[in-house]
């Protein structure tokens, strides 16, 4: 379609059409001896190219091309560290909810001394204190506790204690008290309901269905003072 191309383009498509291969071979030498020339100019004569940008570079002394490492350096850290692990404050409050609950049943019991709450970032330590004379009450004192979550979860609009239809609570071997794992769930739509109500999903990264993006751990322990229980 030679037509259709501006009059300069077909008169260069026409003079190019004309060459024959022999001339097309000498045209490429041409060009290559024009580049041969150049690059001899720019040539020092070694082989090397070099103009007066070269001498601008100072030499660096051989023995300051590498240093030796010093085996008692300390490692690396970066000057701006990541933030600390934590959750949004909107979860915090949801979470807090069921975490108040259990320290209330344990007030409210009457068999410990004192109970101090403990906010980590990403988690909770509720402890607490028995007297000796009250000590054998510990046990019942943790499950009022357990049962006040499970209560408060059931009422809160999108807290869940993972495992709450299975195994909610797993309780300490070494000591007395127990720990529970508390997800966040806007949607329920598309929740793992496996992984909330039993607390194992056994679909693994094929699952098709959401799971918690916020959760927190809640260490619920007792403390004895003088004789053990």
């Amino acid at each position: 379609r030679a037509s259709s191309c501006p009059a300069q383009l077909r008169d260069f498509k026409i003079e190019t059409e004309g060459l024959s291969v022999k001339q097309e071979r000498e045209r490429s030498i041409a060009d290559l001896s024009t580049e041969a020339e150049i690059s001899d100019g720019l040539s020092d004569g070694s082989g090397s190219i070099c103009g007066e940008q070269c001498a601008t570079f100072p030499e660096v002394p051989k023995g300051e091309l590498r240093k030796s490492l010093s085996t008692r350096a300390r490692a690396w850290r970066p000057a701006a560290q990541a933030c600390e692990p934590g959750l949004p404050a909107a979860v915090a409050m949801q979470f807090s909810e069921v975490v108040a609950a259990a320290k209330l049943a344990l007030e409210s019991s009457g068999f410990a001394a004192s109970v101090e709450l403990y906010q980590l970032p990403g988690s909770w330590q509720l402890q607490a204190h028995f007297r000796p004379e009250l000590s054998h009450l510990a046990t019942h004192a943790m499950q009022l506790a357990q049962s006040a979550m499970l209560q408060a979860a059931e009422q809160s609009k999108m807290t869940y204690i993972v495992g709450y239809a299975a195994a909610p609570f797993t309780q300490k071997l070494m000591a007395c008290g127990f720990d529970a794992q508390l997800a966040l769930v806007s949607d329920e739509s598309d929740a793992c309901w496996d992984l909330l109500a039993s607390g194992l999903c056994r679909r693994g990264c094929a699952c098709r269905w959401r799971h918690p993006s916020w959760q927190a751990a809640v260490e619920v322990s007792a403390i004895f003072h003088g004789a053990s229980a």
